[in-house]
């Protein structure tokens, strides 16, 4: 099954008064359409290294996925039936705001001629597998495979008695 992303008009919106913001603001808004370009291009192995979704899955709105973006800012899309749609990018606050007043969105699917689609041949079978939020990896849990038992010790040698 392919992917079709799609950003709605508020996204944009959202989207260029955010890169008007200050430094923060327009660092996260570049960090929003760095993480919407990975995805049009089925990269998410690197969508895990820029930015991480954040920890709870949102429950107000089915199919929802907020990515954490850094210094308090948030992108949400939503995804339904091959669809993953940009609606919002903002503060927390300002994010939380809009999945408050959008309770029980519905997805009203775009026209194929407004997505960017990701071919199926680019999505791995562990992210096609991943769909679940629950069997998704925890980005602490790939920082720590990186890290062995040596550099471990280094770092709490205290600890472990100063081995």
């Amino acid at each position: 099954m392919s992917l079709h992303i799609h950003r709605k008009a508020n996204f944009r919106k959202s989207l260029e008064t955010l890169a008007r913001g200050d430094k923060t603001a327009s660092l996260a808004a570049s960090r929003a359409e760095e993480i919407i370009e990975k995805l049009a291009s089925g990269d998410y192995q690197a969508i895990e290294i820029v930015s991480r979704r954040t920890k709870h899955g949102e429950l107000r709105i089915n199919g929802c996925r907020k990515y954490n973006l850094g210094a308090g800012y948030r992108l949400i899309c939503v995804k339904h039936e091959g669809y993953l749609v940009a609606t919002y990018v903002g503060s927390h606050d300002d994010c939380n705001r809009w999945i408050e007043n959008n309770r029980g969105f519905e997805l009203e699917l775009p026209s194929l001629s407004d997505s960017l689609m990701v071919s199926e041949n680019r999505e791995s079978n562990r992210h096609r597998d991943s769909e679940n939020e629950e069997h998704e990896p925890d980005y602490d849990d790939i920082l720590m495979a990186k890290i062995d038992q040596r550099v471990l010790r280094q770092v709490f040698c205290g600890l472990c008695g100063g081995s």
